[in-house]
C-alpha cells in the first residue's frame, strides 16, 4: 500500500478596488450625511484601538 499524501492545490486571487469609491457607495447607501458616516467611521476606529 502507498503512503502517498496529496496536499490540496490552491488558488491565490488578487482583490483590487478603489477606496474612494467604496467608500462613496458606503456613504450614499448607509449614511445620508458624511458628518455622521465620519463620527460613526472614527467611533468604530476607536473602539478598535
Amino acid at each position: 500500500m502507498s503512503s502517498e499524501k496529496t496536499t490540496p492545490q490552491t488558488e491565490t486571487k488578487e482583490f483590487q478596488a478603489e477606496v474612494k469609491k467604496m467608500l462613496d457607495i458606503v456613504i450614499h447607501s448607509l449614511y445620508t450625511e458624511k458628518e455622521i458616516f465620519l463620527r460613526e467611521l472614527i467611533s468604530t476606529a476607536a473602539d478598535a484601538l
